[in-house]
């Protein structure tokens, strides 16, 4: 897999599941993971500026509807779920990252192969830079490879 090759929702899904379980998550690594998701989505509009295409805009969403929700759960460790939702140019309050009750991880169901690799890369860096997961995170999911080749080194 190469930088040019696109993530997969599956591929992120595998790989959580690989390394962690609901059970592993506080409330903090969600805040994490929204961090991670918007340098990405930076970074993904940094490239559409280049090419001179319209950006997205995407940010993490700053309305109280809209804030991250996270619940942990009262029966173990962890969390039941968390909502993480994203704003864009023309849009408010989409899905991001949804830690469904039922273990189903939804990342931006809404947007199409292009527009969600933001996501899926950001939620593979949370992976492997916070969580220190290493199971079936593709080199090319990191989008600094300098930080990748630091994050295995330590």
């Amino acid at each position: 897999m190469t930088l040019s090759d696109k993530l997969t929702r599956d591929q992120v899904r595998d790989a959580f599941n690989r390394n962690l379980t609901y059970a592993d998550l506080e409330a903090i690594d969600i805040r994490a993971l929204q961090g991670f998701i918007a340098i990405e989505c930076a970074r993904h509009d940094r490239k559409l500026a280049s090419k001179g295409e319209l950006l997205m805009l995407m940010q993490p969403s700053c309305r109280k509807k809209h804030e991250p929700r996270v619940v942990a759960s009262e029966e173990r460790a962890g969390l039941y779920e968390a909502f993480l939702r994203v704003d864009g140019r023309y849009w408010q309050g989409r899905e991001a990252v949804s830690f469904n009750g039922n273990g189903f991880i939804g990342i931006a169901g809404w947007a199409d192969d292009n527009n969600v690799q933001p996501f899926l890369r950001g939620f593979m860096r949370w992976l492997k830079e916070w969580m220190n997961c290493t199971r079936g995170i593709p080199r090319s999911a990191i989008a600094d490879p300098a930080a990748y080749a630091a994050a295995l080194a330590s």
